[in-house]
């Protein structure tokens, strides 16, 4: 009886063992399955289209995105690029159920705010800035959604860090930097 129990209890250990190597050796993948299925979701809601060239998992909480772009499908007044970013994801809240960012790191962020055409031939230089101004706040609260999408479960993370900040706001005739 004694033998039974040590095997099944070995057993079931092997077993967790094989099941969380699987797990680690295909985390890349997995990550990959679940932020496309979230961008998709973000995609056919708010009309962005978001690409990135390349994901990968280092460790067990870190994952890194390579040029990652989300430019509206149908208002192109702005555009936001990312060279590199980092995300920190806390492992006890995964263990609990829950999604939980620690840390940011973004390398190369860069945000262009243009006016088009059609705001440009506007009477009044009033009427284009409050036209822009409206456009910003619209960005600023489809970014904030993007978030919380993405960690629907969190407030923002603890550390948040920003290199190479780029903001370029203005019409093909001006811009500023």
């Amino acid at each position: 009886m004694k033998k039974k129990l040590i095997y099944i209890v070995g057993s079931l250990l092997l077993a967790i063992s094989a099941i969380s190597i699987y797990i680690y050796t295909c985390r890349t993948s997995i990550a990959e399955s679940y932020l496309s299925e979230k961008l998709i979701e973000i995609e056919n809601k708010y009309d962005f289209d978001i690409k990135y060239d390349n994901l990968e998992v280092l460790g067990i909480n870190s994952v890194f995105l390579n040029n990652l772009k989300i430019i509206p499908k149908k208002e192109k007044f702005f555009s936001l690029f990312i060279n590199k970013a980092e995300v920190q994801i806390d492992l006890i809240s995964l263990l609990k159920d829950k999604f939980y960012i620690r840390t940011i790191r973004m390398d190369g962020l860069t945000i262009k705010i243009e006016q088009g055409d059609a705001e440009n031939n506007s009477n009044s230089p009033q009427d284009s800035s409050f036209c822009l101004i409206s456009k910003l706040q619209k960005f600023t609260k489809r970014v904030s959604t993007l978030t919380k999408i993405l960690t629907p479960e969190s407030d923002l993370p603890n550390d948040i860090l920003l290199t190479e900040v780029n903001i370029s706001i203005g019409n093909k005739k001006h811009k500023t930097l």
